[in-house]
């Protein structure tokens, strides 16, 4: 709801691809339609085609889950992060944070992201090309291309600390070894998503090139 509103008062001409999820594109579309002219607007629920996409923008105004800035980091582009507020650990602010820290993405919360204030960002970002490339570098700096060794890594370290304890406390030890085993791939899972979309962003982008 904010994002259309906040577009429309950037003051320039713009191209606009919002992902709406599923069962929302009719009252998104409606927020762009009979609005600011130089907002041209496709609303879409789903993408299944995410390295096209992300390969075709300039800058992503997006969520911050997991594989989200996985993705952002595997293909290298600029971002303003709102953060989903509602989770008890603030997951997506600290993913955010990742980026932010790097100089690669703003991050905007979303209980001080109002219209006036989003626009403003989304313009000042717009305004400097060369800055937005170089944002979109350092994301790229931060990708994992070593995905699936830090995944098995991860694994194998978390089942030696759970099997020290299988002499003192039998199939407790074993259970807590699975436990700890499937911590450590879940945390590995951001890992896995940015070297599955590494392979599906420089695909895209070598398509991007051949075709210019």
């Amino acid at each position: 709801e904010l994002v259309p509103a906040a577009l429309q008062q950037v003051g320039r001409p713009l191209e606009v691809l919002h992902l709406s999820g599923l069962g929302n594109e009719v009252r998104v579309r409606e927020r762009y339609e009979g609005a600011n002219r130089s907002v041209r607007a496709q609303v879409r629920p789903v993408a299944a085609d995410m390295d096209r996409l992300f390969a075709a923008a300039d800058l992503v105004i997006c969520r911050g889950g997991g594989t989200t800035v996985a993705e952002l980091m595997a293909v290298g582009r600029a971002s303003l992060v709102v953060p989903y507020p509602h989770h008890k650990d603030q997951q997506q602010l600290h993913n955010a944070r990742v980026l932010e820290r790097a100089d690669a993405a703003r991050v905007c919360e979303e209980w001080t992201c109002d219209v006036r204030t989003l626009a403003a960002s989304v313009a000042e970002l717009l305004a400097d090309p060369s800055a937005l490339a170089a944002m979109g570098d350092r994301a790229r700096a931060l990708r994992r291309l070593d995905a699936a060794e830090a995944i098995l890594a991860d694994v194998r370290a978390e089942i030696e600390r759970g099997g020290a304890d299988r002499p003192r406390s039998g199939a407790r030890g074993e259970h807590r070894a699975a436990q700890a085993a499937g911590d450590a791939a879940e945390r590995a899972a951001g890992h896995a998503a940015g070297h599955a979309a590494g392979r599906a962003a420089e695909a895209a982008r070598e398509r991007q090139e051949g075709a210019l």
